[in-house]
């Protein structure tokens, strides 16, 4: 159905945060220290919290926004939070990443699979996202 959308959501989000977080890191931190694990944990919870502020105030995420992917119902901030927590796994160190792509993996199979294209993070937040025609 509207799976690649989704895909490319999430993809122009990550991008999205990358940028501000380095450009932030940067100016705060320097350059000599932009590689640090503070770094990536900047990263890590303003990924989640903006993403999750973005689809309460406004239905959706930036890449959501721009790729016509929007949440079925208003979303309260804990379903939000909740939505979004898989990207909290990468905080974890040395195997953090490769469980949160793992994690991502197993998200999108169950989009894959799921008659309703719900994903795990979408049954457990208790929402469902569609295709906005405009």
């Amino acid at each position: 159905m509207f799976t690649w959308q989704r895909c490319a959501a999430l993809g122009t989000d990550l991008l999205f945060l990358a940028a501000i977080t380095n450009a932030l890191a940067n100016f705060v931190i320097g350059g000599a220290a932009a590689h640090s694990y503070w770094v990536l944990l900047m990263f890590v919870f303003s990924f989640w919290l903006i993403r999750s502020g973005m689809q309460v105030l406004f239905g959706g995420s930036l890449g959501q926004l721009m790729t016509k992917v929007r949440i079925h119902k208003p979303l309260s901030r804990t379903q939000a939070l909740l939505r979004n927590s898989w990207i909290l796994l990468y905080t974890i160190p040395t195997i953090g990443p490769w469980l949160t792509v793992a994690v991502i993996a197993v998200l999108f199979g169950a989009v894959l699979i799921d008659p309703d294209r719900r994903g795990l993070h979408d049954r457990v937040a208790g929402t469902e996202v569609f295709l906005a025609n405009k």
